[in-house]
């Protein structure tokens, strides 16, 4: 009996719920139809298998878009008479704030979009934080806050991250 519930316990873990006639036999004895099982785990298994490879998916863009920046990262560095050479301390909101418009670079994003995520949904509203970080930034980031290369002001609409490209 213990070996037959090992058996059991050992097809549905794998998802080898082949069929066979041992198998037929081993769920039978345990007061299990097989057939009536399939059909209720099949689903879950390729419930399972579709997670699975949606979260493949999603790693694999995650990698993609570390590339990305990475190499957006060396370019930069390579034309440093724009950017100052000293290490740069950020805090941990113009962190998000940077990262966020770097992850959408040569793109405007609005000042809702920006508030939103970097925020939270109650500031949507709240323009004066962005435009203090954003000079916050300018100053420790640009080689000229004055005339911004890097952090560009789209007027009326919010900003936008230029990739010197």
């Amino acid at each position: 009996m213990e070996d037959s519930k090992k058996n059991i316990n050992d097809a549905l873990a794998t998802g080898d719920l082949t069929g066979s006639e041992e198998m037929r036999e081993t769920f039978k004895e345990n007061g299990i139809d097989l057939d009536a099982w399939i059909i209720y785990a099949e689903p879950k298994k390729q419930e399972a298998k579709s997670k699975e490879q949606a979260m493949v998916q999603k790693i694999a863009g995650l990698e993609k878009e570390n590339e990305r920046l990475k190499a957006q990262v060396k370019a930069w560095e390579a034309q440093d008479s724009y950017l100052k050479t000293e290490e740069i301390r950020l805090t941990a909101t113009e962190f998000k704030l940077l990262a966020y418009l770097a992850a959408h670079a040569d793109r405007v994003l609005t000042h809702q979009a920006i508030l939103t995520h970097v925020w939270g949904n109650e500031y949507f509203d709240r323009v004066e934080y962005l435009r203090v970080y954003i000079g916050q930034l300018r100053r420790k980031i640009e080689g000229n806050p004055d005339e911004p290369r890097l952090l560009i002001t789209e007027s009326g609409i919010g900003y936008r991250f230029h990739t010197m490209e």
